[in-house]
């Protein structure tokens, strides 16, 4: 059986997602089930099946060591949900995000009784990784909200409580070394030597990079990087090592020292990157691989990036499963496969293709037709693309599809950002040589922004991943290449079937943004006590702002996005209009607005230029035609007329959202949930690319 570890890390892998999914008795069962069923098979059948069994065992232990973990370890820790606690331990990260307030990640004992992380907000102090902390105050489990999923981001990170109402906060300076707080003051000092030689929209730009901190960035620029392709850029991940080590490489390669001398050199940048990232899970995933990698010349065996990847799996998953629901593990995971495993096979078969078609005589091999440099990138990117975007599919709101060849010319000028970031880094921001290649990373952060705004700019570069049918289509790809693999046993008959099995899907979620479709959908959205109405059809969509002046512009704008819809025919702010324009221009600076309505009396104050020309008052009976359904606006309230129907969508005056066939219904501050319009009832239901439809 060859590659053992390959096929124990991915399957158990499986096992721990699959686990995350189901429930504890589930997963123990089925678990139990596998392991007898490869105990029989091995009994019956000796070692005949040996790599079935291997399958079997590494999947049940994932499932059974998720559902363990979870009940024993996690539950252990979020009984004190609700309750008054006391945490003494050490502070393991802060994260000051204003003058006045900072984060404090804590690793200590609860209530003198269970170990775990916790996290809570407090005044600034003069804290520092490693300080000794007790704090008091009331624990809570944090959660998911339709902007960001905070439960499940912290969850994957092990971290399972923080603690609110403080009301005790003692603080004891630590007097022993620290590395990790030694390397991250480093870092800092780092950063501040970057940030003297660089303007604030570069320094944005190349923070992102090095640090993965986009809090300098636009959100609309982060948007179009986004789109453009090089999102994945602005996310420190195993690919910026990745990237600085074969570089680095390749000028050890050119120097007479010996493997191991270069290997022990190689250490000095990969540590550099490591301390600039912050020791961060994805890139001490891809450390460890690196280092097997290269590790594996000295002792003269050629080393199998799937072996590679198996084992980090294991490792990384080991101290807190959660980890299998982690957006960087599972998009790093899935894109060194892409690159180390999945491209050098499909290049090499597509050669193999060629060469059969030219049937050239024996003797002439090396008049054979090759890929280029540039074919052979651009075949990897898309098997990055490919094997990222089922995991895509799962966190994010749309994928590009450009990026295979925006990536051609934006990673190289990235890649300078890089290394010039991670030179400085290793030889102290000495200012002598930080000065020039700071200014040469400044000019290619520029080309950045510019090109990202160019690409990203271009309504073709991506698809959407919010409507109904696309989790199904993602479904049926996976299972069908997976079924072709085990029936067709032909590498370059399956490589055919998933080429055109992942490109007839992707071509069919892009088409379907085209079709046109007579369905009208109406959603509301809250963030907090702030709450957003969006009635839309399939490329057109009226947003009414129903309370607190624009705080749910984000939801409104994430919605938006996950369908595609990019053209707002009307934006009416009917409450606390002064503040609440300004905000929605900067949200919706990617979209066309048409029409901005106001009250009167708020179009006749100060600061209501934000729309322009496009901004207008309403009055009684103002009216927007669109065309399968028409809003009316009122003093206080909005008719939707619709297929000879009407229905008051928001009513100022009783406080209620949506009043249909004599039947009121006060929508509660949950983010996750809409109102569906089926058969004739309402109906509540998680929104995702929906609301209720006529």
């Amino acid at each position: 059986m060859t590659r053992k570890m390959a096929y124990i890390g991915f399957f158990y892998l499986f096992g721990l997602f699959s686990a995350s999914f189901s429930g504890y008795y589930i997963s123990i069962y089925l678990g139990i089930a596998l392991i007898a069923a490869g105990a029989g098979l091995l009994a019956v059948r000796k070692f005949k099946y040996i790599t079935l069994c291997v399958i079997m065992f590494s999947f049940a232990a994932g499932g059974i060591y998720y559902s363990l973990y979870d009940n024993f370890v996690y539950q252990n820790i979020i009984k004190y949900n609700g309750y008054d606690v006391i945490v003494k331990g050490k502070i393991t990260a802060v994260n000051d995000y204003s003058r006045d307030m900072s984060r404090y990640e804590v690793k200590g004992i609860v209530n003198d009784d269970v170990t775990a992380t916790v996290i809570f907000f407090a005044d600034s102090a003069d804290c520092k990784i490693g300080d000794n902390i007790s704090v008091t105050g009331k624990a809570s489990v944090m959660e998911d909200s339709y902007i960001f999923p905070l439960k499940s981001y912290y969850k994957s990170k092990g971290i399972y409580l923080q603690i609110e109402k403080i009301t005790d906060f003692e603080l004891e300076h630590a007097d022993s070394f620290s590395i990790r707080r030694t390397a991250l003051d480093y870092r800092e000092y780092i950063y501040s030597r970057i940030n003297k030689y660089m303007n604030s929209d570069a320094l944005a730009v190349m923070s992102a990079i090095l640090f993965g901190d986009k809090s300098g960035l636009e959100d609309d620029t982060r948007l179009l990087m986004q789109r453009a392709g090089i999102g994945h850029i602005m996310t420190v991940s195993g690919l910026h090592l990745a990237l600085t080590c074969s570089f680095f490489w390749g000028l050890l390669s050119l120097t007479p020292l010996k493997k191991s001398a270069r290997f022990c050199i190689l250490l000095l940048p990969l540590c550099a990157f490591a301390l600039l990232a912050g020791f961060t899970p994805p890139v001490t995933r891809s450390a460890f691989m690196i280092i097997i990698v290269y590790a594996a010349e000295l002792f003269r065996r050629r080393a199998d990036t799937l072996n590679s990847l198996g084992i980090a799996v294991i490792m990384l998953t080991a101290s807190n499963p959660f980890a299998v629901r982690d957006a960087s593990f599972l998009m790093s995971t899935a894109g060194v496969f892409g690159m180390g495993v999945l491209a050098p096979v499909v290049v090499n078969e597509l050669q193999k293709i060629i060469w059969e078609k030219q049937k050239l005589p024996e003797g002439f091999e090396d008049e054979r037709f090759r890929f280029g440099k540039k074919t052979r990138l651009l075949l990897s990117y898309i098997c990055v693309v490919t094997a990222m975007f089922p995991v895509s599919f799962l966190f994010f709101d749309e994928i590009s599809i450009i990026s295979p060849l925006s990536n051609l010319f934006l990673l190289p000028i990235c890649t300078v950002i890089l290394i010039g970031g991670v030179i400085v880094t290793f030889t102290g921001g000495l200012g002598l040589i930080a000065m020039p290649i700071l200014a040469v990373c400044g000019v290619c952060c520029e080309l950045v922004v510019a090109a990202s705004k160019a690409i990203g700019g271009l309504r073709f570069s991506y698809i959407p991943l919010g409507y109904d049918f696309a989790a199904g289509a993602v479904l049926i790809c996976i299972v069908t290449v997976i079924a072709g693999a085990v029936i067709l046993r032909s590498f370059r008959r399956v490589i055919m079937l998933w080429a055109f099995i992942f490109g007839f899907t992707v071509t069919v979620i892009f088409a379907y943004r085209f079709i046109p479709s007579s369905t009208v959908t109406a959603a509301v959205l809250h963030e907090g006590a702030a709450s957003v109405l969006i009635i839309h059809d399939k490329n057109t969509a009226s947003i009414v702002d129903l309370n607190r002046g624009g705080r749910a512009a984000r939801s409104a704008v994430k919605y938006l996005n996950r369908l595609g819809i990019y053209d707002i025919e009307a934006l009416y702010l009917n409450v606390n209009s002064n503040t609440s324009q300004p905000i929605y221009k900067d949200k919706l600076a990617l979209f066309d607005v048409h029409t901005v309505l106001v009250p009167e009396e708020g179009y006749l104050r100060g600061g209501m230029a934000d729309f322009g020309e496009n901004t207008m008052r309403y009055s009684a009976e103002s009216r927007i035609e669109m065309p399968y359904y028409a809003l009316e606006f009122f003093d206080d309230s909005v008719l939707l007329h619709c297929r000879d129907s009407e229905i008051l969508l928001y009513d100022g005056e009783n406080n209620t959202v949506i009043v249909s066939q004599g039947e009121t219904v006060i929508f509660t501050e949950d983010s996750f949930r809409a109102l569906i319009y089926k058969d004739g009832k309402l109906h509540m239901s998680e929104v995702r690319s929906g609301g209720f439809e006529f």
